[in-house]
Protein backbone atom coordinates (compact mmCIF):
# COMPACT_ATOMS: atom_id res chain seq x y z
CA UNK A 1 0.00 0.00 0.00
CA UNK A 2 2.90 2.48 1.08
CA UNK A 3 4.42 1.63 -2.54
CA UNK A 4 1.42 2.74 -4.17
CA UNK A 5 0.71 5.94 -2.20
CA UNK A 6 4.46 6.57 -2.95
CA UNK A 7 3.61 6.25 -6.64
CA UNK A 8 0.72 7.89 -6.52
CA UNK A 9 2.66 11.14 -4.51
CA UNK A 10 5.11 10.98 -6.72
CA UNK A 11 3.00 11.07 -10.24
CA UNK A 12 1.17 14.27 -8.47
CA UNK A 13 4.15 16.05 -8.06
CA UNK A 14 4.79 15.50 -11.96
CA UNK A 15 1.95 16.34 -13.62
CA UNK A 16 1.78 19.45 -11.42
CA UNK A 17 4.89 20.40 -12.16
CA UNK A 18 4.77 19.84 -15.92
CA UNK A 19 1.17 21.33 -15.41
CA UNK A 20 2.95 24.54 -13.63
CA UNK A 21 5.84 25.12 -16.64
CA UNK A 22 3.42 24.76 -19.37
CA UNK A 23 1.53 27.70 -17.91
CA UNK A 24 4.70 29.40 -16.45
CA UNK A 25 6.94 28.98 -19.67
CA UNK A 26 9.44 31.55 -19.81
CA UNK A 27 12.34 31.88 -22.28
CA UNK A 28 15.82 31.10 -22.32
CA UNK A 29 18.74 32.90 -23.94
CA UNK A 30 22.48 30.20 -24.69
CA UNK A 31 25.33 32.47 -26.14
CA UNK A 32 27.96 30.48 -27.03
CA UNK A 33 31.08 31.12 -29.38
CA UNK A 34 29.09 33.94 -31.20
CA UNK A 35 25.79 32.26 -31.57
CA UNK A 36 22.82 32.88 -30.11
CA UNK A 37 19.83 30.66 -29.18
CA UNK A 38 16.09 31.46 -28.22
CA UNK A 39 14.33 29.09 -27.33
CA UNK A 40 11.55 28.19 -24.01
CA UNK A 41 12.03 26.09 -21.01
CA UNK A 42 9.80 23.35 -21.73
CA UNK A 43 12.07 22.93 -25.29
CA UNK A 44 15.50 23.26 -23.87
CA UNK A 45 14.37 20.53 -20.56
CA UNK A 46 13.03 17.86 -23.15
CA UNK A 47 16.65 18.21 -25.33
CA UNK A 48 18.54 18.00 -22.60
CA UNK A 49 16.73 14.91 -21.24
CA UNK A 50 16.68 13.02 -24.59
CA UNK A 51 20.64 14.11 -24.74
CA UNK A 52 20.67 12.55 -21.71
CA UNK A 53 19.21 9.31 -23.21
CA UNK A 54 20.91 9.14 -26.04
CA UNK A 55 24.36 9.36 -24.38
CA UNK A 56 23.00 6.74 -21.37
CA UNK A 57 21.77 4.28 -24.54
CA UNK A 58 25.18 4.55 -26.36
CA UNK A 59 27.30 4.30 -23.23
CA UNK A 60 25.14 1.07 -22.57
CA UNK A 61 24.81 -0.64 -25.71
CA UNK A 62 28.80 0.35 -25.97
CA UNK A 63 29.68 -1.58 -22.74
CA UNK A 64 27.56 -4.76 -23.64
CA UNK A 65 29.18 -4.94 -27.08
CA UNK A 66 32.79 -4.64 -25.74
CA UNK A 67 32.12 -6.88 -23.00
CA UNK A 68 30.94 -10.10 -25.71
CA UNK A 69 33.78 -12.65 -25.54
CA UNK A 70 34.85 -13.46 -28.75
CA UNK A 71 35.88 -17.76 -28.51
CA UNK A 72 38.32 -17.18 -31.35
CA UNK A 73 40.48 -14.55 -29.75
CA UNK A 74 40.24 -15.74 -26.16
CA UNK A 75 41.81 -19.62 -27.85
CA UNK A 76 44.54 -17.88 -28.96
CA UNK A 77 45.43 -15.34 -26.03
CA UNK A 78 45.52 -18.53 -24.30
CA UNK A 79 47.76 -20.26 -26.68
CA UNK A 80 50.24 -17.50 -26.66
CA UNK A 81 50.47 -17.49 -22.83
CA UNK A 82 51.16 -21.45 -22.80
CA UNK A 83 53.47 -20.90 -25.36
CA UNK A 84 55.79 -18.74 -23.79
Amino acid sequence: MFKTLRFLFIAVIIAASIVWLLDNNGSIIVKWLGYEVRTDILTALLLAISFTVVVFAIAYFSAKVLSVKIPQITQFLKRKKNDQ
